[in-house]
């Protein structure tokens, strides 16, 4: 079975009714594939709805997530987590505010052998895990 982690801005374009992303997520769900739902993209999304009061999207997204796998970081993904913000920094690699995020959801992503979904290609690019972009 595949399994994909949807990164925080593909969720923007489900919540924006991207019809490309939707149809992607249906091909994908009928292959028997596995949606993982990361706590930080969870945090992410939520917070950017409360923020901009978007009552209707917070109520469609958490009606999308309640249908997918929610996976709570282990050990193992804090671990890898620390592991891969070290190695970035000692690499010089990005350093901003977004880093934390990022190597938590690409760690869970490792962790659960899994493919992250995003937009966003540079910030996962040098994590080394796979991802797939459903705008291509």
């Amino acid at each position: 079975m595949t399994t994909f982690l949807i990164d925080s801005d593909t969720f923007s374009y489900f919540l924006g009714k991207d019809k490309k992303v939707s149809h992607k997520l249906r091909d994908v769900l009928n292959n028997n594939a596995e949606i993982l739902i990361c706590p930080v993209v969870l945090y992410e999304v939520r917070r950017g709805l409360y923020q901009k009061k978007m009552t209707r999207e917070l109520c469609f997204f958490n009606k999308l997530i309640s249908f997918h796998s929610w996976r709570e970081f282990s050990i193992e993904t804090w671990n890898k987590g620390a592991e891969l913000w070290a190695e970035c920094r000692m690499r010089g690699q990005p350093t901003g505010e977004g880093l934390d995020g990022d190597v938590l959801i690409a760690a869970q992503a490792y962790e659960h052998n899994a493919t992250v979904v995003t937009h966003n290609h540079k910030h996962f690019d040098f994590l080394g895990v796979p991802w797939v972009d459903w705008l291509i």
